[in-house]
C-alpha cells in the first residue's frame, strides 16, 4: 500500500488534544516504537472498538483517572509499508505471529521491523494486525520521518470512556 486516507482512531487523557505531541513522544517503547533509536510512532486503530481495546490492554501502565477520550483522527500518509497483507508477510520473511504475539521476542521483532523500513527503509507508516483486538487493524504513523508525506487533523468524535465500553461509536 503506498498511501491511506482515511479515520483513524486513538486514545488519550480525558481532555487532551488529540494531536499534541508530547503524548506521543512520552511513549517510551512499545510494540512498534522506541526511545533508543529514537522512533516515535502515532499509535492509531483503523475502528474506535480497537483504541479502546489497546486502552483496556495498556490499562495497568495509566495512573488514575481510569478514563481516557477516545478521538479520530483524519489522516492522509504514504507510503505505508502494509503487514495486513499475508503475500506481503511472505515476501518479507515476517511470522504473523510475531505481529501480535505478547513474548519479549515478539515485541523486540516488531520493532526491528519498524526500525528496518521505518528508520532505515522509505516507509512513514507501518498497517498491521492489532495485539489488542483479533479483528482489528492498527496504523503507526511516525510523525519524526521526513520522507513521504504525513496529512494529520483533529477528527469529529471525542468520547470519555472508562474499560469496558462498547459503544455507541458514531
Amino acid at each position: 500500500m503506498t498511501r491511506f486516507r482515511g479515520l483513524v482512531w486513538r486514545h488519550v487523557p480525558v481532555g487532551a488534544v488529540p494531536l499534541h505531541l508530547g503524548w506521543i513522544l512520552k511513549a517510551s517503547r512499545g510494540r512498534w516504537n522506541s526511545q533508543r533509536p529514537r522512533l516515535p510512532c502515532l499509535y492509531t486503530s483503523l475502528v474506535p472498538e480497537g483504541a479502546v481495546a489497546e486502552f483496556e490492554k495498556h490499562l495497568a501502565e495509566y495512573r488514575a483517572p481510569r478514563r481516557r477520550d477516545l478521538v479520530s483522527i483524519q489522516v492522509s500518509v504514504g507510503p505505508v509499508l502494509n503487514l495486513t497483507s499475508p503475500r506481503n508477510l511472505r515476501r518479507l520473511g515476517i511470522d504473523p505471529n510475531v505481529l501480535t504475539g505478547d513474548r519479549p521476542r515478539d515485541l523486540v521483532a516488531c520493532r526491528a521491523i519498524a526500525r528496518e523500513h521505518v528508520l532505515h527503509g522509505s516507509y512513514r507508516a507501518i498497517l498491521a494486525p492489532s495485539a489488542a483486538l483479533q479483528s482489528a487493524i492498527n496504523l503507526m504513523i511516525y510523525i519524526e520521518r521526513t520522507h513521504g508525506i504525513a496529512e494529520l487533523h483533529d477528527g469529529p468524535d471525542r468520547i470519555t470512556v472508562l474499560p469496558g465500553y462498547r459503544g455507541p461509536f458514531s
